[in-house]
């Protein structure tokens, strides 16, 4: 995701200079006086097709990620129902018994989400300083 980002910026940039001498006044002049209005035009139609393409593929790969998650915990409530069983031996699964080891579960996950979350705050924190820092110097 950072690396997309970083790539995109130059990307941004170089279409947002072609949006800007196509707007500006006496840009727009300059360009017309030597007949670079389509090769602007042409140059920013085609740097926001391209960043369009990237965003679309980000989301597509997040999509397909996040859907491949969703599945895996899908299965495990169902599993959950196999260890609901009552310690006598019977078959037989009660809903309070299937709710406490679904409740746990959840309990579960939001834990380990908490614990992967914190780090990915500090690197995210990390990135932005070093980003700005780059740029007061």
């Amino acid at each position: 995701m950072y690396g997309f980002d970083q790539d995109q910026t130059e990307k941004e940039r170089r279409t947002w200079y072609d949006h800007n001498v196509l707007t500006d006044v006496q840009l727009r002049q300059r360009s017309a006086a030597v007949q670079l209005g389509a090769l602007f035009q042409k140059r920013y139609h085609d740097g926001q097709e391209q960043i369009r393409t990237g965003k679309l593929e980000l989301s597509r790969r997040r999509v397909r990620a996040d859907w491949l998650a969703q599945a895996a915990c899908r299965r495990r409530p169902v599993q959950l129902a196999g260890l609901a069983r009552p310690a006598d031996g019977s078959r037989r699964v009660t809903i309070g018994g299937l709710m406490i080891y679904y409740v746990a579960f959840q309990n579960g996950l939001n834990f380990m989400q908490s614990i992967l979350l914190a780090p990915a705050g500090l690197y995210e924190d990390s990135l932005f300083l070093t980003n700005l820092f780059r740029f007061l110097t």
